[in-house]
């Protein structure tokens, strides 16, 4: 199975459980060393393939049979997941967290600062006082500096605010290009500006600015690949359909037997399904191997499941619930 199926199924199938952890980080299988074990069973979007199926305890389920097991459960997960695969449904779900965070990552507002030169203009005259007459000078000029700051242009800010602030997975590749649009208007406007007082540091504030956003639509860009990517592996998964379906027949031909020959012995034991779905172990039987028989289309499959974790192909886990007496 290609690391992609693995990606796949985890989006689709898998659940996120509870396996029943104390807080001393025992389970509870041991915490309680002399009870029967009280398991609910765990089935994910897959309740429509079972019919009441038991789980079967098998005391030495020996390598060859689990090689089997695990070759059947493969193809069964690409062509289950084949009838059912919405390939938009499951870029939302890969991707929409990732946009979100994203968006929040918007360049803020650049502040450059710096100094201002002014002059003061005086006006010089005549006046008379005490019965003469004074002449001032006519004029004359005196220079001073003013710590000033500047910022971002708003109308930069804004239209790029505007932009990502509409983001989303459909609108993504149009959203970039305009960016882009922007990124390219505002580096001509910018270069424009003048080179000295206040019009100095805008430019410098812009420019800033504009170098911070060139990198950040390269992010985007790197995600928009990403989901296309995505599309395309899931979309060859459906392709692959008529593949899969061919690779069952000959499993179903040529190992499924085996499968059946190997459970069909009164040595292992088969727990029935209780009301909602709970299985009761014996304590006697606690660590051997757990096989979900699941009946699907009149024929008997198996996977192998354990409390926990278990496989990563199929959804099917045992949450243990407690140990009873």
């Amino acid at each position: 199975m290609s690391a992609f199926v693995g990606r796949c199924l985890g989006l689709v199938c898998l659940i996120p459980l509870l396996v029943g952890v104390g807080a001393s980080g025992a389970s509870t299988e041991d915490q309680d060393s002399s009870g029967d074990l009280e398991y609910f069973l765990t089935t994910g979007s897959w309740d429509r393939f079972l019919q009441e199926p038991p789980v079967l305890l098998v005391g030495d389920l020996n390598p060859d049979i689990k090689n089997i097991l695990g070759k059947g459960e493969g193809i069964l997960v690409n062509l289950f997941n084949a009838e059912r695969l919405d390939v938009e449904e499951m870029v939302a779900e890969r991707f929409e967290p990732e946009i979100e965070d994203l968006k929040t990552e918007t360049p803020d507002v650049v502040t450059s600062d710096g100094y201002s030169s002014r002059r003061r203009y005086y006006r010089g005259g005549a006046y008379a006082g005490s019965g003469y007459a004074t002449t001032a000078p006519s004029a004359y000029y005196t220079y001073y500096t003013k710590q000033i700051q500047r910022s971002t242009t708003p109308d930069l800010l804004r239209e790029v605010r505007f932009a990502v602030g509409n983001i989303d997975i459909k609108s993504i590749s149009s959203k970039i290009e305009l960016l882009e649009m922007t990124h390219r208007k505002w580096t001509e406007r910018t270069g424009n500006m003048p080179g000295s007082g206040s019009s100095k540091l805008i430019r410098e504030a812009n420019f800033t600015y504009l170098k911070r956003l060139k990198d950040y639509i390269g992010t985007w860009r790197d995600m928009d690949q990403a989901i296309d990517s995505f599309r395309q592996e899931v979309g060859q998964v459906q392709t692959d359909q008529v593949e899969t379906l061919r690779q069952w027949q000959e499993f179903e031909r040529n190992q499924l037997e085996a499968l059946h020959l190997f459970f069909d012995t009164d040595e292992i034991d088969e727990i029935s399904l209780e009301e909602g779905k709970v299985f009761k172990i014996p304590a006697a039987d606690r660590g051997l191997d757990r096989v979900l028989k699941a009946k699907v289309s009149g024929r008997d499959l198996y996977f192998r499941i354990q409390d926990g974790m278990g496989s990563q192909l199929h959804p099917f886990r045992l949450v243990a619930v407690h140990g009873g007496g």
